[in-house]
Parts: C-alpha cells; sequence; structure tokens
C-alpha cells in the first residue's frame, strides 16, 4: 500500500510529440463528493479547493453616483448574482449588498395583452415523489438534478398542490416540505411531474416580444427555455434570450470605472452555539440549497447543509465546533459564507502548470472519487459549443458548469466519446484518471486510468518512490518501446475491418485529429441512448440470454456480503428471471433472509424497458445496475452489506461472465453441484474469453479482449501486471545481448534475486543503451539473477550496457493461453472479486497504490 503520511505529488509529461503552435494538453480535475476541484492558487500553482466563496465578473462601466449595475446581454454562462449579495470592487463602498435584481427578456411570442403583476417561471421539475393529505412532505423525489436546487418560498404545482403552495423546508436528498398540505395524494411522474417556479413582477406592452422583470431574488433561475406564464402571456411561451440584467445595490458608487472586476460572495449573519446542528436568525435562505459548503470560524471544513429548516434557519451536517463569536458584542453571531450556486471549472495547460500535490495531513477529509480529465485541443477546436444539446457550453479551454447539489459539487460533465469536429460533440478528445485518497492524515491512494469509454490517446500512470525509483505502472508502456496512438489505431483496423460491427467503433475521418483518426468507442457507447440500434452488437447476446434465463439453469453464488446464493429461473408475468436467494452455509440450507429478482435484459422489469438488451449487457447498464423494487422480493435486516449492495454484486457476477464468453461454460446441471462453484469458474482468469479475436460473431465482448491482448510492434498496447522492482547490474556485463540467425537475445544481470520464470512478462528501463528497454516476455531464465528475452526488430545486437530496473511477474492468461494487458474492456472489468486468490491484475487500476509512492507521473504518450 502507499506511503502513509506523505503528499501525492501528480506530474503531467507530453511525450506525445505533438506540435505546440497546433495543440494544447490540459488539465481539469474534480471530485463530486468532496466538493473540490483544481485550481490556480494565484501563485502558479494548482490545488485542490473548494468551490469559490466569490464570483468575480467584469463590469464595462458604471458612474459614480449610480446605484446599479448593468450587464447587457445577461450574465456569462454558468454565474449568477444573489439578492443579498456583498458587493466589492473599485469605487463600491465598504459593505454594500445586493438590494434588486431586475432584467429585460425577449419572449418567443409576443404578449397578447399588456403585462402586470406576477409572472410564473417554471424552474425545475422533479418526479418520483409521493404526497399524502395528511402531510406537508414529499418524499421520494427523484432529480433532475437534485433537491439541493430547490430554493425557500419557490412556487410549487402538481397534481393535488394547492394554488399558493411554496416550499417551506428542504430536507435530506429527496424530499421537500410544502407550506400547505395536499388537498389530495399523488405520485408524481414524467406526465404528472412536480413543478418548481418562481414568480417575479412582470410588465410589458400589448405584441411586444419585451418583457421586464423585477423582485428576482437569484439571476441564474431565469433561464432561456424556461416556461414562463402570466397576463398578457401567450400559452407555451418560452424565454428566448435574456437582454440585460440590472442589479441595484445598497450604496451609491462613489466613483465612475471602466472594465471593473466586481465580486459577489454570498454572506450572512447567523447565530450558533457550541455543538449546535443548526444556525438560526439568518436573514433569507431564499438563496441557500442543501449540499452546500458552510465556511464560518466555529463550523467545521466539510461541513454541509443538511436541511432548509424555515426562511432563517438551516441544518448543518455536522455538529459546530464553537459558537459565533465575529460579531462583536452580539452573544453567539457569526458570519457564514455560502457557496456561489453555479459557476465553470477550468482546465489548465500543462505546459504552465505541470503538476499539483494532495496532501493528506492539510486536507485529512480525503479526495473522494475523483476525476482528472486530460483533454487534447487541436488549436482550431471552438470555443464554444453550437451543437444541439452542448450550444454555449466552454470547450476551449474545456470547462464545466458546476452547481451544488445534496451530494456536493453536481457537474455537467462532457460528453462521451466520439470527440471529433465531425460528430455532435462539444468537447475536444480526452481521457481520464481516477484518484481517491482515503481520508486521515495517512490516506492511502487508489488510482487508474479510465478507458470505459474507449480508446482516445496513450495514457499512462507511472508511480514513483522519493528517490524515483518506479513501483509501477498501467496505462500504455512507458518508455513506450514502440507503442504509439498511430500504431494502436491501426492494429485495430488489422483485427476489425471497417464493415463489421466492431470495425464500426472507430469513428470520424482519419485526418480529424493529427492526420488520424479521433478514436476507438467502447461498444457500450456505440449502442447508448438507442444509437445504433440496427448492428449486430445490439442482438449478439440474444441466444445466450435466452439459455442463461431459461430453464434449467443453476446459478450457485458467492455474494459481496460473504453468504451464498443460488439462482433459479422463474418467470414474473412475462418476464425471464433468475431468482436468487441467500444461504449462510455451504449446504445452502439456512436461509439468509435476503431473495432477489434478478430480470433478464431481453425482458426488464419496469425501470428499464425499452432498452436494447446487447446494450445493457455491453455497457453493465439496466438490469445490471438494477435497485429498483422489482429487483428485492425479501430484505434481511439484519447484514454487514446492505442488500442492495449485494444484488448490484450478483448482477455485477454475471454480466462480467457474460462479456468475457463464459456465462454458459463451467459447473451445470442441478446434480453434484457446490455452493460458490460458479463464482469459483467465473473468476478464474484462465477460464476468460474461449473465443479467439478472428471470431466477431462470439457471444463474448471482443472489444474487450482486444483491449487486453492487442500488440502493436510486439508488444501489448497495456502493460501488463508487474511486481517491484529490481535493479540490472552495471555496464557493461548489466545488458548484454547476441544475435543467432535472425534472433537477437538480450541478457540481463540483476542485483538480487528477480523471483521470475519462463513466459512472466518484464518492463525493462534506465538501462545504458536504449535499445533494451520496453515490454518482454521472458524466453529464458538461465539463473535467479538473470533472464534473456528477444529483442524485436533489430539487425544487429545493440553493445554492452547496463543499470537501471526492471520490473515482472506472472502475466495474466485467458482461455487461449493469451497474454492480457491490465484495462478496462467494460465498466465492470474488475480482477475477480470472488475467484482464486492471488491472480494478475486485471484493471488499468492501484488499488491501492504500492507502500512507497509520493509521485504519480500521469503521461500523455506518443503519437
Amino acid at each position: 500500500m502507499s506511503s502513509a503520511n506523505t503528499a501525492y505529488t501528480f506530474s503531467l509529461v507530453n511525450n506525445t510529440n505533438l506540435s505546440s503552435s497546433d495543440y494544447s494538453l490540459r488539465v481539469l480535475g474534480f471530485s463530486v463528493a468532496s466538493a473540490l476541484f483544481l485550481q490556480d492558487n494565484g501563485s502558479g500553482a494548482l490545488t485542490w479547493s473548494p468551490s469559490p466563496a466569490g464570483v468575480s465578473l467584469n463590469v464595462p462601466s458604471y458612474a459614480s453616483g449610480s446605484s446599479t449595475l448593468t450587464f447587457t446581454g445577461g450574465l456569462p454562462m454558468f454565474n449568477d448574482i444573489l439578492l443579498g449579495d456583498t458587493v466589492t470592487g473599485p469605487g463600491i463602498a465598504s459593505g454594500t449588498t445586493v438590494t434588486g435584481i431586475a432584467m429585460t427578456i425577449t419572449l418567443s411570442q409576443p404578449l397578447t395583452a399588456t403585462a402586470s403583476g406576477n409572472a410564473t417561471i417554471n424552474t425545475l421539475i422533479m418526479v418520483g415523489g409521493t404526497s399524502q393529505t395528511t402531510s406537508t412532505s414529499v418524499t421520494g423525489l427523484v432529480p433532475p438534478p437534485s433537491v439541493g436546487n430547490i430554493r425557500y418560498g419557490q412556487a410549487v404545482s402538481g397534481s393535488g398542490i394547492a394554488t399558493g403552495t411554496t416550499v417551506s423546508g428542504v430536507t435530506g436528498d429527496s424530499s421537500v416540505t410544502l407550506s400547505t398540505a395536499p388537498t389530495a395524494g399523488a405520485t408524481f411522474s414524467g406526465t404528472s411531474p412536480l413543478t418548481f417556479s418562481i414568480t417575479p413582477t412582470a410588465s410589458g406592452q400589448s405584441g411586444a416580444t419585451n418583457l421586464s422583470l423585477s423582485n428576482l431574488a437569484s439571476v441564474a433561475q431565469v433561464a432561456v427555455g424556461n416556461l414562463i406564464t402570466g397576463t398578457g402571456i401567450p400559452a407555451n411561451t418560452t424565454i428566448a434570450s435574456i437582454n440585460n440584467v440590472v442589479i441595484t445595490l445598497s450604496s451609491v458608487i462613489s466613483a465612475s470605472q471602466t472594465n471593473a472586476t466586481v465580486t459577489f460572495t454570498q454572506q450572512q449573519t447567523g447565530t450558533w452555539t457550541a455543538g449546535s446542528l443548526s444556525i438560526t436568525g439568518l436573514s433569507s435562505t431564499a438563496n441557500v440549497g442543501t449540499g452546500g459548503l458552510v465556511t464560518a470560524p466555529g463550523i467545521a471544513p466539510g461541513t454541509t447543509i443538511a436541511a432548509v429548516l424555515s426562511g432563517t434557519s438551516l441544518q448543518l451536517s455536522t455538529a459546530t465546533t464553537a459558537a459565533g463569536s465575529d460579531q462583536g458584542a452580539n452573544l453567539n453571531q457569526g458570519t457564514v459564507t455560502f457557496p456561489r450556486p453555479t459557476g465553470v471549472i477550468p482546465s489548465y495547460d500543462i505546459s504552465a502548470f505541470s503538476s499539483f500535490v494532495f496532501d493528506p495531513v492539510l486536507q485529512p477529509g480525503g479526495l473522494n472519487g475523483a476525476r482528472i480529465y486530460l483533454f487534447v485541443v487541436p488549436n482550431n477546436w471552438p470555443a464554444i459549443a453550437t451543437q444541439p444539446g452542448f450550444a454555449g457550453f466552454p470547450t476551449n479551454p474545456p470547462g464545466f458548469p458546476f452547481s451544488w447539489a445534496a451530494t456536493g459539487l453536481g457537474i455537467q460533465q462532457p460528453n462521451t466519446p466520439p470527440n471529433s469536429p465531425n460528430t455532435n460533440s462539444s468537447f475536444p478528445p480526452f481521457s481520464i484518471v481516477e484518484p481517491t485518497i482515503d481520508a486521515g492524515a495517512t490516506g492511502l491512494l487508489h488510482i487508474d486510468v479510465q478507458t470505459v469509454d474507449g480508446f482516445t490517446f496513450p495514457l499512462s500512470l507511472v508511480l514513483l518512490d522519493v528517490n524515483g525509483n518506479q513501483l509501477g505502472q498501467v496505462g500504455q508502456p512507458v518508455p513506450a518501446g514502440g507503442i504509439t496512438r498511430g500504431g494502436i489505431i491501426a492494429a485495430f483496423q488489422q483485427t476489425f475491418a471497417a464493415n463489421t460491427a466492431y470495425g464500426a467503433l472507430l469513428y470520424g475521418s482519419s485526418s480529424d485529429i493529427d492526420n488520424q483518426y479521433p478514436g476507438v468507442l467502447n461498444p457500450g457507447a456505440y449502442l447508448a441512448d438507442g444509437a445504433n440500434s440496427d448492428s449486430s452488437l445490439a442482438s449478439l447476446w440474444d441466444t445466450t440470454l435466452t439459455t442463461l434465463y431459461g430453464s434449467g439453469t443453476q446459478l450457485n453464488m458467492v455474494g459481496d456480503d460473504g453468504n451464498y446464493y443460488q439462482g433459479l429461473p422463474t418467470t414474473v408475468g412475462t418476464a425471464s428471471v433468475l431468482q436468487f436467494t441467500g444461504y449462510t452455509d455451504t449446504g445452502m440450507t439456512n436461509a439468509n433472509g435476503n431473495v432477489f429478482n434478478l430480470y433478464s435484459p431481453k425482458t426488464p422489469d419496469p425501470a428499464n424497458t425499452g432498452v436494447a438488451a446487447g446494450y445493457q449487457v455491453i455497457a453493465n447498464a439496466g438490469v445490471y445496475a438494477d435497485t429498483s423494487g422489482a429487483v428485492f422480493i425479501k430484505q434481511t435486516t439484519s447484514y454487514t452489506v446492505p442488500p442492495s449492495q449485494v444484488a448490484l454484486g450478483l448482477q455485477r457476477d454475471i454480466v462480467s461472465a457474460i462479456n468475457r464468453g463464459i456465462a454458459l461454460k463451467g459447473p451445470s446441471g442441478t446434480t453434484g453441484r457446490t455452493a460458490g462453484d460458479t463464482s469459483a469458474y467465473w473468476g478464474t482468469e484462465t477460464n476468460w474469453y474461449p473465443e479467439p479475436l478472428s471470431n466477431q460473431q462470439a457471444a463474448q465482448n471482443q472489444f474487450s479482449l482486444f483491449m487486453h491482448t492487442a500488440t502493436s510492434n510486439g508488444q501489448l498496447i497495456f502493460t501488463a501486471p508487474a511486481g517491484p522492482p529490481v535493479a540490472i547490474a552495471a555496464a557493461p556485463t548489466g545488458a548484454t545481448a547476441s544475435t543467432a540467425g535472425s534472433t537477437t537475445t538480450a541478457t540481463l544481470t540483476t542485483t538480487s534475486a528477480h523471483g521470475l520464470v519462463v513466459g512472466d512478462w518484464i518492463a525493462v528501463q534506465g538501462v545504458g543503451v536504449g535499445t533494451y528497454n520496453g515490454n518482454f516476455q521472458l524466453t529464458a531464465v538461465p539463473t535467479t539473477t538473470s533472464l534473456s528475452y528477444t529483442l524485436g526488430a533489430v539487425s544487429t545486437a545493440p553493445a554492452a550496457s547496463g543499470g537501471g530496473s526492471l520490473m515482472g511477474g506472472p502475466a495474466a492468461v485467458n482461455k487461449q493461453g493469451t497474454l492480457m494487458g491490465q484495462a478496462y474492456g467494460f465498466a465492470y472489468d474488475e480482477s475477480p472479486v470472488h475467484g482464486p486468490l492471488n491472480q494478475p491484475n486485471v484493471p488499468s487500476k492501484f488499488d491501492p497504490a504500492p507502500t512507497g509512492t509520493v509521485t504519480v507521473q500521469i503521461v500523455f504518450g506518443p503519437w
């Protein structure tokens, strides 16, 4: 495991050979759960920091003696100004706040009469909730995007909701409190949703399309496309554009300015005592949402808003550490800073920011489920997307809009590939690294190269200790040893002809990105949202699924709770299911209280109807990520692992076996069976992928097999599993070579026992003569401190050399005896959970990183 009490340095390395005048390499990172993202600290370094407390905006001009700021055309995208914001800037007096927000908008239809009084603007629609006449609570609400975007005082409408009802509280992550109990109970759905609205004052002339709005609490609550109703406004009218925004200040501007930067911060005075979970006495909670961070003296870092209790009070996620104290004689009062509700996460050119650090000692809350996006941006890529669904989004430099939600930062993530100038895509080509650092001052690092969406460009992780010694690598080999992006694309083309189902995964044009194809799609992305439904991949597993979920099947599996589960076929109506019953004993006689119905993707439960079976299999989606009520027939109330997690684990193992071509292999029938025998077979790597890549009609995921076993220039395109580094003796005896006929053999001598055997896979680096470096399979092991391998296309033997190190170990081998590199061929493509112990690592992942890791090199590989 990785080193304790050590900061982790992430170093960004450009080995692409791309011209800096034609391309820029950029990095962008965030953690939704930790509510952190990479930001410039102002001193030329990137840090993992929370959302800025304030938003700074350029104001073209404002005049001395005025008390207003005008933004022609509205605010920049994904920015907001809130009623009550503290305002700072040149010529603006200390303590100035926002006392009014007004704007002029253009409607999609002319007014049919003079508009006056309140208009209603729909801001948020939610489904899935239920209401009763005996309660003011609506529970079970389902995003988009989260109850964290519901605000106190908003109008509420829906089935059974009385006119004039407003939000009087927001609790948890799926419920809201109404000002009035419903007149009738209801269940809210896509055809009968619960709608949240604002009701600003509106004015406009009959026949005009311009409408003035005032008495707004927030600029961002009015957005292009929102439905608007009111006097003189025709039915089905929407907001076509925002013409200008006028902000009224609490004080007069003292000096005229041009192109001034003005900052808006949401701060309020509240009252709390030590150990309290609530803050009272706030001026207004109308612009505060659940899930947002709260900062103030006496409030622990990372504390969020658990609930909005009233118009002046809220509940915290963590008890306060001290009473409010910064308001002088006002006992227990303090200044509370709330996060911005929206904004943009920027990206950074790695030529200017080549590294960043996460120190668990300074940030003991850890880094939970972070994503680091690495972009290769052609300099002619449009700065703003124009494609439908992405119009207006910033793309170059790429940035993601964010908003606070019940689980922390809600991120509008980029569309999955294809990313090509010729496709409906807004973001340039990217790859993803996913780090997690456990909470606590000794937090361990877990990190992977995510290739679930496909192959875009070579990306590697190289882990180093404090002395710069390599401890491991995943992704493409480093040094590359002849592995290039172009070579990997060529290997794919050689494996899958253009007119085949898998060949269609190579998207775009051969001249799109540096005279190469933009990349290769994962089949799941290819079939997503019903796309390419005529592809044979959509029905590739139909026969397998019919058999697997049909009569005669018996699956004896191990659950993630360590119990034994037996799955037998049955039907629910016309749907085919495997009904799993849990047992605590190997005789499978003592039921544990769990009974699950796992549906066939060909006849899914109601939550997954209309989704192609092939997509559910290859994307590990639908019935293979199902926690709907249809799954749970019985659930134990006494558990160490929740029944929902156990059910998901069974779904994971079934769909993984389908992808690996072994769902119908292994123990069969109903006699002579033992508890867990199905899991044991499915979890043995040497049983995987029984069909060769050449059989492209095989009912197994050949894209995944390609990712694991494809080679270029005689080397696996993804690194093979390897053990700790072993030093190579110094020149001239450390590395020697000889040629016999057309074969050149290299022999290395190590300074200590290497522990390797013939057939193991090794990575060699740092030898003085570079020909010895690369990734190779051992052909001979003369002694415990020497080993040999065949060099590739070498016409003459390289000179004797030495130094450097090697790493190696048993390679993962599939049913055909083919070596497997560490890669993600599908979402659940992890090392076996319930198979034999100590098998080679499967995914491109360190879980956790080796002991002594202090540096993670993120390497953009050669093109």
